[in-house]
């Protein structure tokens, strides 16, 4: 194999790459061939480049048109497994890709969090006031949008829109920025690829929308040449790679992927790295998305492979529930017992004389009714159980360990407590927490008390009862 095939289409090498590979300093007869054997696949795109200085384009030679062809077949598999998830483990595995994506972002964004902090965020139980978590909650509440609504026209207003949301706010002061962003000093102290001018970006950001929405290649890759594209233009003053994300799983939304794409872990293509910093440089330097695409096969593949892992060891789970349920049942059928009967003689019954008197049935029979010697005391209790959160037994335990972590103040009884009674709209008395943690009525009583004093529930009085209702987080206490 020669070298220029070997930088090419099997480690699509920048000019660093390759010297590092060789151990040379002077590539330069050996940087011609490959620019030379690239430039006979290279494919234009309807796609302006950093600083409107040109336009994009990228390599499909047919060793690479079969690597992406890879990529698409395993989105493809994982779209396909997505849908055909069974409703009993759905909301589970939502809940890992949101969780994996959320963990990915945080890297992005160099935010030290637990785990169990992004659950709580996932599960609308976060109480805490982090402004660095502020972008990761709207990040969340855009996913879901895109999952719900879907997308009907892909343009500036639909980016504003989800801006609002990554945000956290109702109405936008600003939309592109007007200077540098509040990145670029970060970027400029690890030595990363500068950004473009303000000037530039509305031009920009109208070409890459139109491209978005217009461009007749691959799906696929037009979603990952738009992520791309969008983090080196850096058209926000913040929070530029959530909507970099964003754009891709609209583009894919829109263009056949449907709601899995918003569960698609595109998150960890912006993990910072050494790597990914010479991708970016070089493709903003030659115009070249390739270098971006190439990078995003192994990335993608790990990403996914996590995933595809995760639901498989959930139907594997399902199923073994499955049939121990259905051997516990077996288990109680009882075994029927053969018994030698005596043979049943038939004797004919004699003839009565007595006239048979006809009664009419009665058509409303009355039921029978059952007598007690006392009546069961109903005191405390209502027609309609208190109905609990609809997190796992396992989520409701993470929360209640995230709650005692961030509220020292309460007890473990208390955090277990509104871990599994936090339903909006929903009243809970005294007596479901006197029953759910099996205690006294006057310690009962003082938790719920404890927690309306904390804000995590609004006390109310219905004639001589005390009833306690969740308060949504971020209200004021």
């Amino acid at each position: 194999m020669e070298l220029y095939e070997r930088f090419t289409d099997i480690e699509y090498k920048t000019p660093k790459g390759v010297r590092a590979a060789l151990s040379m300093s002077n590539i330069d007869p050996i940087w011609q061939m490959i620019d030379r054997y690239r430039r006979q696949y290279a494919k234009l795109l309807d796609l302006k480049t950093f600083n409107a200085s040109g336009t994009y384009y990228y390599v499909l030679s047919p060793a690479l048109e079969e690597k992406f062809s890879a990529l698409f077949r395993k989105i493809e598999d994982f779209n396909k497994a997505y849908k055909e998830l069974d409703n009993d483990i759905l909301e589970a595995c939502q809940k890992q890709c949101r969780l994996d994506s959320l963990s990915y972002l945080c890297q992005v964004k160099g935010i030290k969090v637990s785990e169990l902090t992004l659950k709580a965020i996932i599960n609308k139980m976060y109480r805490d006031e982090n402004s660095e978590l502020s972008s990761v909650k709207g990040y969340l509440e855009a996913l879901e949008e895109l999952a719900y609504k879907g997308v009907n026209e892909l343009d500036e207003d639909y980016l504003a829109k989800e801006y609002e949301f990554v945000c956290q706010t109702n109405e936008l002061t600003s939309f592109y920025r007007a200077g540098r962003s509040n990145e670029y000093m970060v970027r400029i102290q690890v030595g990363t690829a500068p950004e473009s001018y303000s000037d530039d970006i509305p031009l920009m950001m109208e070409n890459l929308v139109a491209f978005a929405g217009n461009d007749p290649i691959n799906t696929i890759l037009k979603s990952l040449i738009c992520l791309y594209a969008l983090y080196a233009i850096k058209p926000f003053s913040d929070n530029n790679a959530e909507m970099a994300y964003i754009l891709a799983k609209a583009v894919l939304n829109k263009f056949g992927q449907g709601v899995a794409s918003s569960y698609l872990p595109l998150e960890n293509l912006l993990i910072p790295s050494d790597a990914l910093d010479d991708c970016l440089g070089q493709t903003m330097k030659t115009r070249d998305m390739t270098y971006l695409l190439h990078y995003s096969l192994g990335m993608l593949n790990n990403s996914i492979d996590r995933i595809l892992d995760f639901f498989t060891k959930q139907k594997q789970n399902l199923i073994r529930e499955e049939f121990i349920a259905k051997t516990k049942e077996e288990e109680l059928i009882p075994t029927p017992v053969e018994t030698s009967a005596a043979p049943t003689r038939l004797v004919e019954a004699p003839v009565s004389a007595t006239p048979v008197t006809m009664v009419e049935a009665n058509p409303n029979p009355e039921k029978e009714v059952e007598k007690v010697d006392f009546l069961p005391s109903f005191e405390g209790e209502r027609a309609l159980s208190a109905p609990k959160s609809s997190l796992s037994d396992k989520e409701v335990k993470e929360t209640a360990k995230y709650l005692r972590e961030s509220h020292p103040g309460l007890s473990r009884g208390q955090c277990l407590f509104y871990a599994s009674h936090c339903t909006l709209g929903r009243y809970y008395a005294i007596n479901d927490y006197k029953k759910t943690i099996k205690c006294a009525y006057e310690t009962a009583r003082t938790s719920m008390d404890k927690l309306a004093a904390e804000g995590f529930y609004k006390k109310l009085q219905i004639k001589n009862k005390f009833v306690y209702t969740p308060i949504k987080q971020g209200e004021n206490k």
